[in-house]
């Protein structure tokens, strides 16, 4: 076990200082004011009173420090007096800097868990006691009625009374081992030790079984060493007789039972075998609790309470019991209950703080304001703590001249996942999976290297909790931000302004990880990582503004402009491995470089804008505004760097109109409609002028390589759009209404395209096609009640929103398909096709579940069925077993023989990576000093992708356990089973028929949410009672965020991002998906204003 450094001292010994340091800081305070008050000349009578109230001071001080010190001691006493009143579910958490605290805490809820888990066991126990003494005096009393009829013939009679003796023997023999196991767990068993041979003992048992085992034909293959044992021979026996009683009763007739007796070492190691059917993976952990049978087929000749008192036998004698794995024989399989999802996950405890201050007088005003969040984090690497400070300063340099300066700063420190050893799927995605049973931590019996560390999970490559916060805790980043702005302000006349603005935003990053030494990590032993990065942004502005009246209502206002962005990023990033010590975790101490590293960037971007408003306004009735926007990039190669984008709208306030009616039922009608070019240039640095790089070394020379082929062709991305609305108010504009439509066109989309192999490159960034987006978008808000103090608001948003490719380029294809499935007919579906919507998934049909042998075999032929049958225990390759799925054959499909397949041709349109429709509605409640807010949002049309849950399905992780959901408790098991889940077969994707293993209906799910997002409830404390104490407002507020999801998506959130490029469908168990889950947040909340 690695023993790592105290950071903390005992608890005696800081109370101590504690107390130390208030009755320092009392002398401290009466000393100073003795001196300050004898060269004043004051009286000793004030001295004295001033010496009292330093007392007081210190005391004060003290006081707080023992409430600091003594709160968490109070609400564990608290606990502690509910535990007394038969409340076991407590359980509290402290963040107390006291270890000895903090392990009295763990302690505590450790015991809380114990005398629950003895509560439940308890009840159990006398459910179970209940049942088994209830089985045989049943069986007892049935018997004697019909023995009382005296209708029976002699043969009947006999029969009759040996059950009524078979049953009085196993209630005999029950109430002997519930009272041997009492008389064990209360320890009031007081049995001498002595010294006697235990191979005897052992064939004893035996002999005393004869009748048993002949009846059932059982040999026996027996090899018992020599062994001269000191202990309790009478509870011995119980154990031999148990386990030999078991083998016989579980193994088939005319078996073998193979018993070892083996001393070594000062240890005994018995094993016991025979050939009966191996105990299900579901039963192992249990066969050895009370009145736990897993076979229930030979339920009638025991109680379930024989392996118990083995376990509590053997454990008295200082040994252990387990099972071993038929599959391994030799390897021992140990049994925990580590949920690992509460290892990853778990409740947080986030705080924010912020203070703020302004003032100033007719010349110069000032802010200034800092912050400070701290969010501990959900999950494992979701940590951080936030700093920010705000401040701004206000000149009156002149009459028309006003000059200020504002600067920004934070600083993030921040838990990281580092994806170079990892990656989401194989830590946290996988982590899930691992069954309760793992074990997280290895012990003694795996070596003294090992023991004392955690063990890798399933398939040697996933990453369970444990082994993740031990090895690869010690990553993180420091993102240090900072802006400064310099403004000038001149009014050269009424309504003509010339402003200047300069901003220099810097970023710089630190990030570091460090892999603590393990055998996992092959050549990369202890490998560690120092990075770091600087962005500097520097941005100039300058801009005429115009604003004018003249005539009868007539408003122009004119805005011309020009702006230099210019971007530098220099970075590097060392990794090394090779460290002889845990202890040592800098760069110096590596061995070698790891490969590809280190490696470093230097680049620039540079973008140049030209920008001219003009808006026009005749009585607030008619509103025409024209932008340009001219802009150059330095992503483009010359004569591609410019794009030039205008834009103009209109607006009509209908209800200003002389011939509209002054009526209060529809007081306000606008009428809008615009139309404009935006551009992107959302490309690499490089993407239009290629790249290299010198990663790699031949014949121990470096290297130049290609790395990114160039397009000197690409131009700017640009989007059309044409918007046309309405803006609507009745009665008075209690109801406010805005109804949109918009269309969206966007050509010469940046696009990666993928290349051969042989072009020596993955894909290249080019232009191509035109694609579509329109919709709707209602906004409505009313007031429904406002009257006496009370009022009520609602507000309700609805979005419909579309795509459609319009082109792509010429490929042969029809509609020049791209990544489509081609099918027998010659037809096409799937990918991206001209006329038809983005982001759609396809996958297989669910026809029916196989429910009869004559069904199995008139089944398809799936081309990804392995063929396993149960019945004939083979496979052959694309037949069907009872229980699977019969997939729906796609019309116009490739035919064998004539006959319909199952092959990659038979999918179907299952739906759509992004919602068709989203929205929310709010309500807001006000009483006097009191806000109610309740806002809910929705989403609609879309599905998701849900591979991950499919995984437990699929039980599979190589030849390992894999943990399961609820959900697998549904699937088909006999005929008339109504579920939609086909039968459940371990590790389906190797050993089953794919049931599990592919794209279906089964698991995209439909993904339409209905989500409650806030409430908040606010309080403002009334000014009455502020008004002595110099405040002028104090609001205090508890909220909830992202409380409740109603949804049909398992294990995931709805809003999960699964698209990819184009809005093309990704899933749930890629790389890259972040299974985190969406924050739940309660927050308090106090804000004063001075």
């Amino acid at each position: 076990m690695k023993k790592r450094r105290n950071k903390f001292l005992d608890i005696r010994v800081q109370f101590f200082f504690i107390s130390m340091a208030g009755f320092i800081g009392v002398a401290l305070l009466a000393a100073l004011a003795a001196w300050g008050l004898e060269h004043l000349g004051v009286n000793v009578p004030m001295f004295v009173w001033l010496l009292i109230f330093t007392l007081l001071l210190g005391s004060a001080t003290a006081a707080g420090f023992s409430i600091a010190f003594f709160a968490p001691i109070s609400r564990l006493s608290r606990a502690m007096k509910e535990v007394a009143g038969g409340n076991f579910r407590v359980h509290v958490e402290t963040k107390s800097v006291f270890r000895d605290i903090r392990d009295s805490f763990d302690s505590f809820n450790l015991m809380v868990s114990e005398l629950n888990a003895t509560e439940t066991l308890q009840t159990d126990f006398i459910s179970n006691v209940s049942h088994e003494f209830k089985t045989p005096i049943s069986a007892i009393e049935g018997y004697a009625s019909l023995l009382q009829e005296h209708q029976q013939s002699p043969e009947e009679q006999a029969e009759y009374i040996d059950k009524i003796l078979f049953n009085t023997r196993r209630l005999s023999a029950l109430a002997g081992n519930i009272l041997l196991l009492s008389k064990l767990d209360s320890q009031s068993i007081h049995p001498q030790r002595s010294r006697f041979r235990l191979d005897e003992q052992v064939r004893q048992c035996i002999l005393a079984l004869e009748r048993k085992w002949t009846e059932k034909d059982v040999d026996f293959d027996v090899d018992l060493d020599s062994v001269d044992f000191t202990g309790y021979e009478g509870l011995l026996q119980h154990v031999w007789m148990n386990l030999i009683d078991n083998a016989v009763k579980f193994g088939p007739r005319g078996g073998l039972i193979r018993m070892r007796l083996i001393e070594e070492n000062g240890s005994v190691l018995f094993t016991i075998d025979n050939e009966g059917k191996s105990i299900p993976d579901e039963d192992k952990s249990r066969i050895f609790n009370k009145f736990y049978q897993g076979d229930s087929s030979h339920e009638s000749e025991g109680n379930g309470l024989g392996l118990a008192l083995v376990r509590k036998i053997v454990a008295i004698h200082g040994g252990e019991v387990w099972v071993e794995d038929p599959v391994n024989p030799g390897r021992i399989i140990v049994f925990e209950d580590n949920d690992q999802q509460s290892q990853w996950f778990g409740d947080a405890c986030w705080q924010n703080y912020y203070v703020g201050i302004d003032g100033g007088g007719d010349n110069i005003q000032y802010a200034a304001s800092a912050g400070y969040t701290d969010d501990s984090g959900i999950g494992i690497t979701t940590g951080y703590s936030r700093f920010t400070f705000h401040g701004n300063t206000t000149f009156q340099v002149t009459r028309r001249l006003r000059a200020s300066t504002t600067f920004d700063y934070s600083q993030i420190e921040q838990q990281t996942f580092e994806s170079a050893p990892l990656s989401l799927r194989n830590s946290v995605i996988r982590g899930l999976s691992v069954p309760n049973t793992h074990r997280d931590w290895y012990g003694e019996e795996a070596g003294e290297e090992l023991a004392g560390t955690p063990a890798l999970g399933t398939n040697n490559t996933t990453i369970p909790a444990a082994y993740y916060a031990y090895y690869y805790h010690n990553a993180g980043s420091t993102i240090k931000r900072s802006t400064a702005t310099i403004n000038l302000d001149w009014e050269v006349f009424d309504g003509l302004r010339l402003v200047g603005q300069f901003t220099n935003y810097n970023r710089h990053t630190r990030s570091y990880f460090y892999v603590e030494d393990n055998p996992t990590t092959g050549s990369n032993i202890r490998p560690m990582k120092e990075g770091f990065s600087e962005t500097n942004r520097m941005d100039f502005q300058a801009y005429a503004d115009y604003k004018g009246t003249f005539g009868n209502g007539h408003r122009l206002g004119a805005v011309a402009g020009y702006e230099y962005m210019l971007d530098k990023l220099n970075s590097f990033d060392v990794r090394v491995q090779g460290a002889v010590s845990d202890k040592l975790p800098v760069l110096d101490a590596g061995t070698s470089n790891i490969a590809n590293y280190p490696k470093s960037t230097r680049t620039r971007e540079c973008l140049i804008s030209y920008f001219g408003r003009v808006n026009y306004d005749y009585g607030g009735r008619y509103l025409l505004a024209a932008t340009m926007r001219i802009d150059g990039s330095s992503k483009f190669a010359a004569g591609h760097r410019w794009g030039y984008f205008p834009a103009a709208s209109a607006g009509w306030v209908v209800s200003k109109e002389g011939f509209w009616p002054q009526n209060s039922a529809v007081s306000m009608l606008k009428a809008r409609v615009s139309y404009g070019l935006t551009g992107n240039n959302g490309i690499g640095l490089y993407d239009t002028y290629g790249s290299y790089n010198s990663l790699y070394t031949y014949n121990g020379n470096a290297t130049t390589t290609t790395n990114t082929m160039p397009n000197n062709g690409l131009i700017w991305e640009k989007t059309l759009q044409f918007n046309a609305g309405i803006d609507l108010g009745l009665l008075d504009n209690r109801i406010t209404l805005a109804l949109d439509y918009y269309n969206k066109e966007t050509r010469d989309l940046l696009f990666d395209v993928s290349l051969p192999n042989t072009t020596g490159y993955n894909s290249v960034s080019t232009n191509l096609g035109r694609v579509r987006f329109y919709g709707t978008e209602l906004s409505l808000s009313s007031v429904n009640i406002d009257r006496k103090g009370f009022s009520w608001r609602t507000d309700f948003t609805y979005s419909y929103n579309m795509n459609r490719v319009l082109e792509l380029p010429d490929n042969g294809n029809p509609r020049n398909r791209i990544n489509g499935i081609s099918v027998g007919d010659g037809s096409q579906f799937g990918g991206i096709a001209e006329g038809e919507r983005m982001g759609r998934i396809f996958g297989y049909v669910a026809e029916r579940i196989i429910e009869t042998q004559e069904e199995a075999d008139a089944a398809r032929y799936d081309t990804q069925s392995r063929g396993y049958r149960r019945s004939d225990r083979r496979q052959i390759a694309g037949r069907k077993d009872i229980g699977d799925y019969e997939w729906k054959d796609r019309p116009g499909s490739t035919r064998m023989d004539g006959r319909q397949i199952i092959n990659a041709e038979d999918q179907f349109l299952l739906g759509y990576a992004l919602p068709h429709s989203t929205g929310g509605i709010g309500n807001t409640f006000r009483y006097r000093n009191w806000t109610l807010n309740v806002y809910m949002d929705y989403a609609l049309g879309h599905s998701v992708r849900n591979d991950m849950q499919m995984r437990y399905f699929q039980s599979t992780m190589g030849n390992c356990n894999y943990n399961l959901v609820n959900e697998v408790k549904k699937c088909w098991s006999q005929p008339g089973d109504d579920t939609r889940y086909a039968r459940f077969t371990a590790n389906d994707t190797d050993w089953g028929n794919r049931n599990y293993g592919r794209t279906s209906d089964i698991f995209v799910e439909k993904a339409d949410y209905l989500c409650l997002r806030d409430v908040s409830l606010s309080w403002s404390l009334p000014k009455a009672w502020l008004r002595k104490l110099h405040i002028s407002d104090v609001t205090l507020t508890v909220s909830g965020n992202t409380l409740c999801y109603w949804t049909a998506v398992h294990g995931v959130s709805p809003e999960a991002a699964t698209t990819g490029g184009l809005y093309t469908a990704s899933s749930t168990y890629d790389t890259g998906f972040s299974p985190y889950p969406p924050t739940r947040k309660v927050l308090f909340t106090a804000k004063l204003t001075f």
